[in-house]
C-alpha cells in the first residue's frame, strides 16, 4: 500500500515537473482525428498551442492562451474563439473558414493569419487596431476597406485574391511589406504614399504603368514578373533597391537601370535589346530573352565581361556559351576551356560584329 503511495506522490511530482516545464512553452496538438477536448491545456497554463489536422470544436480550446494556430481542421465556423480575449497571436489557415465575424472581438491581435480559406467579407477586422501582421491571402476578396482603419499593419500579405481597387492601402503608411500579387490590379496609384515600403509584390497583376514606385525610396525588393510593364524608367530613381524581377513582361528598354549599382535583376523572357548596362552586379538572368534574332547582350559587371551568345543560325542555333575575359577562361556546358581562346573568339565576333557595332562598342579590346 505504501508502495502504492509513493508510486502516486511520484507520479505527481513527475507531472508537476513537465507542467513547470511546459509553462509558456509550446504545445502541439497533431493528426488525432479523434480529440475533440483539450481542456487540460488549461491546467498545463501553455501560452501557445498548434493543432494540425484535428476535429475540434473552438469552444474546447483554452481560453487563456495567447497564441494559437489551428491549420487544417475543417472549422467552417469560429464560434468559441471570440472568448480568447489574451490572444496576440492567430493562425487560421486551411480551414475552410467563410465567415469571420466573431473575430472582431479579439482586440489583442497584434498577429492574425487566415491564408487559403473561402473569406469574402472582412468587414468584422476593421476595428482589431493592433494588428501589425495581416495573411489573408489566397482567398476571395474584392473589397479591402475595411483594411483602412488598420493603422499600425506593417506586413500585408493579399495575394491570390479578387482584388481590382487597391485604393484603401493609401492610409497604411507604417507597410514596409505588401503581397498584391496574383490580383486584378492595374491602377497601384494609390501605392505611392507607402513611402516606408522595403518589399513589394506585384506579379501577376495587370499592372502596365509603374509610375507610382518612383515615390518608394526605401523599397528593397520588388517582384513585376508577368506583368504588362513596357517602361521601367520610373525605377531609375530608386538607389535603394536590391532585388528586381522583371521577368516574362514586354521590357525592350533597360538603360533607366544603368546607375542601380547594387542590383540583382532577373530580365528573362523579355525583348530587351537596347545598350548595355554597365555597372550592374554579377547576379543577373538575361535568359529566355524573346529576342527575334541572334544577339549578344553585353554586360560589364564590376570589372567583369560576361558574354551570353544566343544564335539562330548552323551550330551556333540555341546554344547559349558564356566566358570571363578576366581569367581568359570559356564556360561550355559545364566545362572549362582553356585553350584555342583566339580560334572561338574569332567565331563568336563573326556572329556578334554587327551587334556590336550598333552598340558603340570598341572590338579592340576584345582582340
Amino acid at each position: 500500500m505504501s508502495q502504492d503511495i509513493g508510486q502516486s506522490k511520484y507520479d505527481t511530482k513527475m507531472i508537476n515537473l513537465y507542467k513547470e516545464r511546459i509553462k509558456n512553452q509550446v504545445l502541439s496538438i497533431e493528426y488525432n482525428s479523434h480529440l475533440k477536448n483539450i481542456k487540460f491545456v488549461e491546467e498545463l497554463e501553455c501560452k501557445r498551442v498548434v493543432i494540425n489536422r484535428c476535429t475540434i470544436e473552438l469552444d474546447q480550446v483554452p481560453q487563456n492562451i495567447t497564441e494559437c494556430e489551428i491549420i487544417n481542421c475543417k472549422l467552417h465556423n469560429l464560434q468559441g474563439i471570440q472568448f480568447m480575449k489574451q490572444l496576440i497571436a492567430l493562425n487560421l489557415s486551411y480551414d475552410e473558414i467563410e465567415d469571420i465575424q466573431v473575430l472582431g472581438d479579439l482586440q489583442s491581435l497584434v498577429q492574425l493569419q487566415l491564408y487559403a480559406n473561402q473569406i469574402s467579407n472582412i468587414f468584422a477586422i476593421k476595428n482589431l487596431i493592433n494588428l501589425q501582421y495581416l495573411r489573408i491571402g489566397s482567398n476571395k476578396l474584392q473589397d479591402i476597406s475595411p483594411l483602412s482603419s488598420l493603422k499600425n499593419l506593417t506586413e500585408l500579405m493579399l495575394s491570390e485574391n479578387q482584388i481590382v481597387d487597391i485604393s484603401p492601402l493609401k492610409y497604411l503608411t507604417n507597410l514596409f511589406r505588401l503581397n498584391l500579387s496574383r490580383n486584378q490590379v492595374s491602377d497601384i496609384s494609390a501605392l505611392s504614399y507607402l513611402i516606408n515600403l522595403e518589399f513589394l509584390s506585384l506579379n501577376e497583376t495587370g499592372v502596365n504603368d509603374i509610375y507610382p514606385l518612383s515615390y518608394l525610396h526605401k523599397l528593397e525588393e520588388l517582384n513585376l514578373s508577368s506583368c504588362r510593364i513596357i517602361d521601367v524608367s520610373a525605377l531609375q530613381i530608386l538607389v535603394t533597391l536590391r532585388r528586381l524581377d522583371i521577368s516574362n513582361c514586354d521590357i525592350v528598354h533597360i538603360s533607366a537601370l544603368k546607375d542601380l549599382i547594387n542590383l540583382e535583376v532577373d530580365l528573362s523572357s523579355n525583348f530587351v535589346r537596347d545598350s548595355p548596362i554597365s555597372r550592374l552586379n554579377p547576379n543577373i538572368d538575361i535568359q529566355n530573352q524573346r529576342a527575334p534574332t541572334a544577339e549578344l547582350i553585353l554586360l560589364s559587371l564590376n570589372q567583369q565581361l560576361i558574354f551570353k551568345i544566343r544564335s539562330q543560325k548552323r551550330a551556333f542555333k540555341q546554344k547559349q556559351t558564356q566566358f570571363k575575359l578576366k581569367q581568359k577562361r570559356f564556360q561550355q556546358n559545364g566545362n572549362y576551356l582553356n585553350q584555342n581562346i583566339q580560334k572561338l573568339h574569332s567565331a563568336f565576333m563573326k556572329q556578334t560584329c554587327r551587334l556590336l557595332n550598333q552598340l558603340n562598342v570598341d572590338e579592340s579590346q576584345f582582340q
